[in-house]
């Protein structure tokens, strides 16, 4: 009977100071010395520039007035006068603003010199590419123009900003803070849904533009990382007319596209964007996420933000023909498919 109780109790043993060696080698420690500095930001934020694209409204607008207020040298750049007075209007003289188009180089070139001489000898902390916009519609509704356009903004504005600003940043990149650049993306940038392949396309651009900046930038301690919100009550969501779009795309559909699928099939794929603002969340969700990126000293590769985001990045793991069935009651039946609805 000893015998029997022996091994068991030799085996606890084993394993309570197999417990005490990993927490008194990585967990104590982290805890005691790297979490406390891993949360705050000790440095004299007034010297830590950070430039946020996209700042009319929506994630832009909420960051910049949330990073002026926690004391940082904020430079946000809008598309209108009018999204810029107000933005100034309601906060600090350390934040300034650059009123340009991101897809015109020559306005972009000129707001790159400008930053250089605002942020002088201390580079450039933190560069958020924000600027966005979508456009959905099924393929066959899409035309080039549309395609080209979320790319031109979603896309290649973000990598023409991040070139120009990368000498600062790398500047920056040699003091103990560091630099990072935080590409916002979006939960489509994980798992591709139907009638969005403009905007899922230019989001997995993002991810993949990032990931291959990341691994390239760490040696000169720059960071790269990616937000990735879910559907959030932001004026992309919501000021945009999304039934008014489709109208106009089947309206410039030709006859044989319309013939194809059908006046129902149209008029079934108007009821979305009512299912989408169901299922719209707090923005500020996502400005959490944000905030933890700049203020970290070791942030990670990726933030997600949104319940729905946890459905997303699961699914960009799930078997392709899992997704696939999932996806189908997205979708009305077209007039002229001969298979099943789902598949």
């Amino acid at each position: 009977m000893m015998a029997t109780l022996f091994y068991p109790a030799r085996a606890v043993e084993r394993l309570i100071n197999v417990v005490r060696i990993i927490f008194g080698t990585f967990i104590l420690p982290y805890l005691t010395v790297f979490l406390p500095w891993d949360n705050t930001f000790r440095k004299d934020r007034s010297t830590h520039f950070i430039f946020i694209t996209g700042c009319d409204s929506g994630f832009g607008y909420m960051l910049s007035k949330s990073m002026d207020k926690k004391g940082f040298s904020v430079i946000a750049t809008c598309l209108t006068d009018k999204g810029a007075q107000k933005l100034k209007s309601e906060t600090s003289d350390r934040l300034r603003t650059m009123v340009f188009d991101m897809t015109n180089e020559k306005q972009l070139d000129e707001a790159v010199e400008n930053t250089k001489a605002i942020c002088g000898n201390y580079g450039l902390y933190c560069l958020v590419n924000n600027a966005g916009v979508a456009d959905e519609a099924p393929f066959e509704f899409q035309d080039m123009a549309a395609f080209r356009r979320v790319m031109e903004i979603n896309y290649f504005a973000m990598v023409a900003a991040t070139k120009g600003l990368m000498p600062l940043l790398r500047k920056s990149g040699q003091s103990s803070s560091g630099a990072r650049v935080i590409n916002v993306a979006s939960c489509a940038g994980r798992s591709s849904a139907p009638a969005m392949a403009a905007y899922t396309s230019s989001k997995f651009a993002v991810e993949a533009f990032s990931d291959s900046l990341r691994r390239e930038f760490w040696s000169f301690n720059v960071h790269v990382s990616v937000v990735e919100p879910g559907f959030m009550r932001t004026p992309i969501a919501t000021t945009v007319d999304p039934k008014g779009m489709i109208a106009r795309k089947w309206d410039k559909a030709s006859s044989e596209v319309q013939n194809a699928y059908g006046y129902k099939f149209f008029t079934k794929i108007l009821e979305n964007p009512k299912r989408l603002q169901a299922i719209l969340q707090d923005p500020q969700m996502t400005i959490v996420q944000m905030e933890k990126n700049i203020l970290k000293a070791y942030p990670k590769s990726r933030y997600s933000a949104g319940y729905d985001s946890i459905f997303y990045v699961a699914s960009s793991y799930m078997p392709a023909f899992v997704i696939d069935v999932m996806c189908g009651p997205f979708l009305p039946r077209p007039d002229e498919a001969k298979f099943g609805k789902y598949m």
